[in-house]
């Protein structure tokens, strides 16, 4: 509880800001809810449970297992609060109806490209879906979104890419080190949908998204500021498809 009374300044310290406007399109409990989650990892427990129970049994689906017991892990306030030289967080957000889709591109920081080296992208995705009691999948809307893995060179890690879309907060980890070459200019695409998943879906459906990238001290970029003069240049563009 205290992390969300943190997390709600920090979303009511956003509003003054360029950009501030998208914060009033969705609900604050959208906000807090994608937040508390989104400096999630499983850090040193995936590890210690991998070595003790991963097995040639249950080896292909050992993530899901882990998922179960520790959901998307511990949470870090501080990796919320404030982004960092190596670390940068962007918000976005916005309201769906049934069968249509927000693409949401962020600016890749040029100095970047062509630099070998470990780079962690983490996406949460936040919905507010009516509900149906009476149906078994209870959720009418499925909101999900659809990671970008090849631009930034990095494949998913910790929690089950399919156990996570099941609920109505979607958190995914993506982690490489591999050189990923692109030009200035280029963005990061996530593309959020909805569908009606328990029955008709009549209501538009709010979500909050926050992205994070960062990257390792030794490679010495400072991606906060690229990204950030990108970002107030164009403003992070969202586009409509159904």
């Amino acid at each position: 509880s205290r992390f969300a009374h943190d997390i709600y300044d920090v979303i009511e310290s956003l509003r003054a800001e360029p950009g501030g406007e998208r914060i009033e399109r969705v609900p604050r409990s959208a906000w807090i809810k994608a937040l508390l989650v989104h400096s999630a990892s499983w850090g040193a427990t995936g590890d210690v449970l991998e070595a003790a129970l991963r097995t040639r049994t249950n080896s292909r689906n050992f993530s899901e297992y882990v998922t179960r017991l520790v959901g998307y892990g511990v949470g870090d306030p501080s990796r919320v609060r404030e982004c960092t030289k190596e670390r940068v967080t962007a918000l976005s957000g916005g309201v769906l109806d049934v069968d249509q889709a927000h693409v949401h591109r962020l600016p890749l920081p040029p100095s970047l490209s062509g630099r070998r080296g470990w780079r962690r992208l983490t996406i949460t995705l936040a919905s507010l879906t009516p509900i149906n009691p009476g149906h078994r999948a209870w959720r009418r809307a499925d909101v999900w979104f659809t990671p970008s893995h090849d631009i930034l060179k990095v494949n998913r890690e910790e929690a089950d890419w399919k156990a996570v879309q099941r609920g109505t907060l979607q958190h995914e980890v993506l982690v490489g080190e591999r050189a990923a070459v692109y030009v200035d200019g280029e963005a990061l695409e996530i593309r959020v949908s909805c569908r009606a998943d328990a029955g008709a879906l009549e209501d538009a459906v709010p979500y909050a998204l926050a992205v994070t990238l960062e990257i390792a001290e030794e490679i010495d970029i400072d991606i906060y500021n690229e990204v950030r003069v990108r970002v107030h240049a164009g403003r992070v563009r969202v586009s409509t498809t159904t």
